[in-house]
């Protein structure tokens, strides 16, 4: 059966920060979790065995957000495959699902992962700080991400029911007003979710590619995370612009953590973000009036 796609989010960006986790989660941890025993196959009782099952209940979670980050990325809802019968598969009801079962394992993991790091501390304690900071950096963009979509979506609701009606000028300013807002809460959403994936999920596998390519030279260990980390930080940007609607400037007014500044600067001179071939906003954003937008959940 030959198929064609719309797969527009497949780019060099997408790419690299898939690298990374595939690199990470089905190439280099595998052996180590074999080896330790966290999850092994036991031949005697022809069951998977662990020695660890907090810990491997820590790692269903990072494997679970990690690979929601990838599918959700690159699936966004308008996301369609057309089959050779010109039937056609669309992903919004499966970007929804992995978005809300990624929310979830991004909470537990971070949970477990916490108390490992702390009430049962086989590293170092600065290992325990800097990995608890980046599982604390994670779940604020989880929940920054979650409620930009969530206001979007309330947002876009009070949006149809003002052009149903429009009778007044101030009905119609509102309308406007309200515009403006559902493109800033679209925005911080897929700036929130694009750093989630590639500096949240992205900088822990780093750490591990650094420590892999040095073989126990500090000084290029320190040189080579440097490089990635800077790496995923230079593409964070560019990878948000990619997605429709969302203009260059829009996302260049929201930091890394989606601050409140950004919210300020966009209202008070709101960008222009739409595609000029559709400049209707509601049409430019990926979407059809009465469906859902997310990049992880709604």
């Amino acid at each position: 059966m030959t198929t064609r796609s719309s797969l527009k989010n497949l780019n060099i960006y997408w790419f690299i920060g898939t690298t990374l986790g595939i690199w990470l989660l089905f190439i280099h941890s595998p052996p180590i979790l074999r080896d330790r025993k966290v999850l092994y196959w036991d031949s005697t009782e022809h069951t998977l065995q662990t020695n660890d099952l907090l810990f491997l209940l820590h790692l269903a979670g990072v494997y679970t957000i990690y690979i929601v980050c990838m599918f959700n990325t690159l699936f966004t809802p308008s996301t369609t495959i057309c089959l050779w019968n010109s039937s056609v598969i669309s992903f919004r009801t499966m970007h929804v699902i992995m978005g809300r079962i990624g929310m979830v394992a991004g909470y537990i993991g971070f949970t477990i992962g916490a108390y490992l790091a702390w009430w049962r501390v086989t590293e170092s304690m600065g290992f325990s700080v800097g990995i608890t900071l980046g599982g604390i950096v994670q779940v604020y963009l989880q929940i920054r991400g979650h409620a930009a979509i969530r206001r979007y979506q309330g947002l876009k609701a009070e949006k149809i029911a003002l052009t149903d009606v429009q009778e007044t000028k101030e009905q119609r300013n509102r309308s406007s007003v309200v515009e403006e807002e559902m493109k800033y809460a679209l925005q911080e959403h897929i700036t929130c979710m694009v750093a989630l994936f590639l500096l949240a999920c992205g900088i822990p596998a780093a750490v591990r590619v650094s420590d892999a390519l040095a073989q126990d030279n500090d000084v290029m260990n320190s040189l080579l995370l440097i490089a990635i980390i800077t790496v995923l930080n230079a593409i964070h940007g560019p990878m948000s612009r990619t997605y429709d609607g969302i203009g260059g400037n829009c996302v260049r007014c929201i930091s890394m953590f989606c601050g409140g500044e950004a919210r300020r600067r966009s209202i008070e001179q709101p960008p222009s973000c739409g595609d000029e071939e559709h400049p209707s906003f509601v049409t430019s954003l990926e979407a059809l009036p009465n469906e859902n937008q997310s990049l992880l959940s709604n």
